[in-house]
């Protein structure tokens, strides 16, 4: 069972990858670059800043926790 897809890169496309997480219920964390803005939302996922820290990287980990539990 996977609870998260991440996918935190600096330069991207329209990722299949995200796609097919998402047709699997995954919720995704990814950055906001390229078309991934097209396709994860608030309602399937967090979208983070390009040049994410570590720091923040955790803290959407834990969000998307609390967001599942919800």
């Amino acid at each position: 069972m996977i609870d998260l897809f991440m996918n935190v890169s600096l330069s991207e496309g329209v990722p299949v990858s995200i796609m097919e997480a998402q047709s699997c219920g995954i919720p995704v964390i990814a950055t906001r670059v390229g078309g991934m803005p097209d396709i994860v939302s608030d309602e399937n996922g967090i979208l983070l800043n390009p040049n994410v820290s570590p720091v923040e990287i955790a803290s959407a980990i834990a969000g998307s926790w609390m967001i599942r539990s919800s």
